[in-house]
């Protein structure tokens, strides 16, 4: 009982946050009420648990919209995004590693604005490719500053925000100045020095993995070990995605929460306690390679709370582990919930391995083991994961749950090989090279496996889904389904016990 009313508090905040934006009022004194409604719920009804759980409900709902317009910049001249449509010199350094393509895109975190030190913020920078800047550079920058632009149908604007950033600046003069990560306090400083180290080890390991293997397959490795995609050839990004396997290649909540359970099952034979901690480490370690960027550490725990909600057992404690934690991190940036994709897919995919799997586990049992627990935990994280995929990359892979099966169980394998060899090529190459052997033709296997299937006919189909209603519904009927399902096997174990 008390397990549910807390799920439902939790679910409550989730939903105030969702719903906070299409409110375009002073929601400032929300906290106030809610504090009201609270204190009378405790006061009036501590023996009545649901009606006092609908008023603390009520509460949190509140608060929920207060939080959300609490987080949102002020528009005053110490915000970075004050400046928008004006011409400006900022002082700044590189925050975020340089993506190169056509141009080259990087996040700097401003240090002054004309000469004020009492501006903050994140912009957006787009340069050309030459001359080259790194993580950690100090920069000056002259140009007009704008705000991200929302297409029809891709919003920019909204894509930035989840990252705080509300501000661009296209082709500025640039000037490298001299110091790094300057102008700040100690832990900030702290912490920036330690992602600009970390970020020095993720080079060594690209340029690592480069001395082991040939293109393509070093590009795919580096997005294995690091979730990197900007090197890897179109073709055969069109192949993973057509397949359903484009999340093995970014270490988003959907591969972490795949990659953890292949890693339990992996793990099974050993203690308790070994089985827990083996795969939470292999995940720390994934987070430390890509830099611990935000988007990765918020899949790495939410993806590390699948085991604790295994270890938990009970369905009711393991959901509200989950929702615990997914609550937490939205109230620290409740953007995420609508913006962050990879977020939404941890959770989805937790959700449906607890709650989905259970009922699909029976009809892989003729298969071997490995290959039954890898396919059930795919197909349910799909069926869970399906509304979102669908409504932000508008197609449906239908073969998804086949790749999967064939490719799935081999990534802690050729991970682990990866690492090792790469460890090795940049002690001494020629050893490395020699694993690398090994990882290529794992890497090999994988490419022709996603490239046959991508040809199959009917491999994926395209679903234009306009509004998000349709997500509510899904998981309306999705959960009707759940409740009946679970009253017949109720049914079924009295019938049993008799």
């Amino acid at each position: 009982m008390k397990a549910k009313a807390f799920s439902i508090i939790l679910l409550s905040f989730v939903a105030g946050i969702f719903v906070a934006p299409f409110f375009d009022i002073d929601t400032s004194l929300l906290k106030y009420i809610a504090l009201g409604i609270f204190i009378i719920s405790l006061l009036f009804f501590r023996k009545n648990i649901w009606i006092r759980t609908a008023l603390i409900s009520l509460a949190v709902f509140l608060f929920a919209i207060f939080r959300y317009g609490a987080v949102q910049p002020e528009d005053n001249p110490a915000w970075i995004g004050h400046y928008n449509g004006k011409k400006v010199e900022i002082v700044g350094v590189v925050d975020s590693e340089p993506e190169k393509d056509i141009v080259t895109k990087f996040v700097v975190d401003v240090l002054n604005v004309d000469g004020k030190k009492d501006v903050s913020g994140k912009i957006m920078v787009t340069v050309r490719n030459y001359p080259a800047y790194k993580f950690g550079d100090k920069i000056k920058i002259s140009g007009e500053l704008k705000e991200p632009p929302a297409f029809e149908d891709f919003s920019y604007k909204d894509y930035l925000s989840r990252f705080g950033i509300f501000s661009v600046m296209d082709f500025p003069d640039v000037e490298k100045t001299a110091g790094q990560y300057v102008e700040r306090g100690t832990f900030k400083n702290i912490w920036f020095g330690t992602r600009v180290n970390l970020n020095s080890i993720r080079k060594t390991f690209e340029s690592g993995i480069e001395k082991t293997l040939p293109e393509p397959h070093a590009s795919f490795m580096t997005g294995l070990i690091l979730g990197s995609k900007k090197s890897i050839p179109e073709w055969l990004l069109e192949d993973f995605k057509k397949t359903g396997t484009t999340h093995i290649i970014a270490l988003s909540g959907f591969n972490i929460t795949i990659i953890v359970m292949v890693l339990k099952n992996l793990t099974h034979g050993f203690s308790r306690r070994l089985s827990f901690w083996l795969p939470i480490l292999g995940v720390f370690l994934f987070v430390l390679l890509t830099g611990a960027q935000a988007s990765v550490v918020r899949a790495a725990i939410m993806g590390s709370m699948l085991l604790l909600a295994t270890r938990l057992g009970r369905q009711s404690n393991a959901f509200v582990s989950i929702a615990f934690t997914a609550v937490i991190m939205i109230y620290l940036n409740p953007l995420i919930l609508r913006f962050d994709i990879g977020f939404q897919l941890s959770f989805a995919a937790l959700v449906g391995l607890i709650y989905v799997a259970p009922f699909i586990d029976k009809y892989f049992l003729r298969f071997p083991k490995i290959i039954a627990e890898n396919l059930s935990l795919t197909l349910a994280a799909q069926i869970a994961a399906a509304p979102i995929i669908i409504y932000n990359f508008k197609s449906l892979s239908l073969i998804a749950p086949v790749a999967n099966v064939l490719i799935l169980p081999l990534i802690p394998l050729v991970m682990a090989v990866g690492f090792v060899s790469t460890v090795m090529a940049i002690v001494f190459e020629p050893l490395g090279r020699l694993f690398g052997y090994v990882s290529y033709g794992f890497l090999e296997y994988m490419i022709r496996v996603a490239g046959y299937l991508s040809s199959v006919s009917l491999v994926s189909i395209d679903i234009d889904m306009k509004s998000p209603i349709y997500i509510l519904v899904y998981y309306f009927l999705l959960f009707d389904i759940y409740l009946i399902l679970s009253k017949r096997k109720i049914i079924k174990e009295k019938e049993y016990e008799r």
